[in-house]
């Protein structure tokens, strides 16, 4: 698994979480949870076959959940 680098996004958490519904709806991506890090922050991953992962990061989690096959649904 390769990460993206450089700088942390000047992008909002709610811009992110948009990206991420493109990417996981229209684009075929799946999604691979929040990882709390050390500095106060989430790591997102998202990957899809024959990419590199995508990792993004947050201040807070993604506000939905994923099933077991990385497909993000509504939380009820």
């Amino acid at each position: 698994m390769k990460h993206e680098s450089g700088p942390r996004s000047e992008k909002t958490d709610d811009q992110i979480f948009e990206d991420i519904r493109t990417l996981t709806e229209k684009e075929g991506w799946h999604f691979h949870g929040n990882m709390f890090q050390a500095d106060q922050t989430y790591q997102l991953t998202l990957s899809k076959e024959g990419e590199e992962d995508k990792v993004l990061y947050t201040k807070k989690p993604y506000p939905k959940a994923a099933d077991i096959t990385g497909r993000v649904r509504e939380i009820p």
